[in-house]
């Protein structure tokens, strides 16, 4: 035993620990972060959705050394790991190549959607509406009942709402449209919704969020945006009628090819990057309040702002994502993750975090605080080798850093 009553093999498990700390360091604020396994190549207009703790990501354009090439591959991400992993499909109907396509978790249970999108050859727009199941590793395309199945579009928006699908604008290169499609996966029906109230303009590159019983369409545009500020609609699906909500607050620019993921918890949108009007690529970061009707920005350094003597390590702590559009993102346990995209010249392969809340600490966590009134007790604890979780170790040191302060 060493001078504090802890043996060296006890040391070393505090010394792993402490490593970790930093990490609870980074509440609100931008994390590139550190990933492992088969990392996709870098890529633009691909999409992604969660199923439990993995983000499923498909698609896109680039390649090895920024090939312009359309991809049909499929990787997953452990959001607790941040280790990737290519997805080998199975089934008569994996998607074909495509970019700027629909995305969204399935209505059935451990499902994805992905509908319509594009090719880089000529005459490759996309009409099909494909299922992947993430446990059999089968993707099936729905094809449905009914004349009302969508047209060939690329751009567009799949939303799920219950037992059915939404699919809403979306552009043939040419045409962009702003007509709403449903699939009823009990009924196995489409068909096109009549709307009434002051819809959207036709548009592709928009976003489309589902929010209790209404559906959100934020920015977009005929290619690029041709107002200053960004437009919003609302559906009710219940009645299926459109309104505008007032906008109060920091109303962001007007974009295409952004990212909007919702927040549940809050019911907060957070809006993050695309190209405006005049094809430049944004970085900012806004949250939507759906219950006031209120955006705010949230700033946050720029990647190229972060200061070169504070080392590489705490510039891309406080460092923001490069300015990009037809990335992609997702919003889980409490975080905004960004993946990919392009800034016009070069395309990315890059993860990066935004936490916007920590998540409450766990039960072993709350129980290894109540072994920090005894020396004894923590020295106990920290000699335990395989029983305590690696989040009960760091809780303990926490709260012993704590102490030591006051102290």
């Amino acid at each position: 035993m060493n001078h504090q009553g802890l043996s060296p093999k006890c040391k070393s498990k505090k010394a792993v620990a402490k490593a970790s700390l930093p990490r609870r360091q980074e509440h609100q604020q931008w994390v590139k972060l550190q990933t492992s396994g088969t990392v996709p190549s870098p890529r633009s207009g691909h999409d992604v959705a969660v199923v439990g703790s993995k983000v499923y990501l498909f698609g896109g354009c680039g390649g090895e050394n920024d090939a312009i090439n359309c991809l049909n591959d499929m990787y997953t991400f452990d959001l607790d790991s941040h280790r990737w992993e290519t997805v080998t499909a199975k089934g008569d109907s994996v998607p074909s190549a495509r970019a700027s396509f629909g995305m969204c978790a399935g209505p059935a249970a451990n499902t994805i959607i992905v509908a319509g999108g594009t090719g880089v050859e000529m005459d490759s727009l996309r009409s099909d509406v494909l299922e992947f199941d993430t446990r059999t590793k089968l993707w099936s395309k729905i094809t449905g009942d009914g004349e009302d199945a969508p047209s060939r579009f690329y751009g567009q928006t799949v939303c799920r709402y219950g037992s059915v699908l939404l699919l809403f604008g979306g552009s043939t290169g040419l045409h962009y449209t702003n007509d709403l499609f449903e699939y009823n996966m009990t009924t196995n029906c489409w068909r096109k919704l009549a709307t009434t109230g002051k819809r959207p303009s036709p548009r592709y590159k928009h976003q489309a969020v589902v929010v209790g019983d209404a559906m959100y369409v934020i920015g977009g545009g005929c290619f690029k945006p041709e107002q200053a500020a960004i437009d919003l609609y609302r559906l009710d699906l219940r009645t299926l009628v459109w309104d505008t909500p007032a906008m109060g607050g920091e109303v962001p620019r007007a974009r295409v090819a952004h990212s909007c993921s919702f927040d549940p918890a809050t019911s907060t949108i957070y809006l993050w990057g695309g190209f405006t009007g005049e094809l430049s690529r944004l970085q900012d970061f806004f949250a939507y309040d759906t219950a006031r009707a209120e955006w705010a920005e949230i700033k946050t350094p720029p990647a190229d702002a972060a200061a070169p003597s504070a080392g590489a390590a705490a510039a891309a702590a406080a460092a923001a994502p490069y300015a990009r559009a037809f990335h992609s993102a997702v919003f889980h346990d409490g975080a905004l993750y960004v993946f990919s995209g392009a800034n016009g010249d070069v395309r990315y392969n890059d993860v990066w975090r935004f936490k916007v809340r920590s998540t409450p600490p766990a039960l072993g966590v709350l129980a290894a605080r109540a072994l920090l009134h005894t020396r004894s007790g923590v020295q106990h604890m920290m000699c335990l080798e395989t029983f305590v979780p690696q989040e009960v170790l760091d809780g303990v040191l926490n709260m012993n850093e704590s102490a030591g302060r006051l102290c």
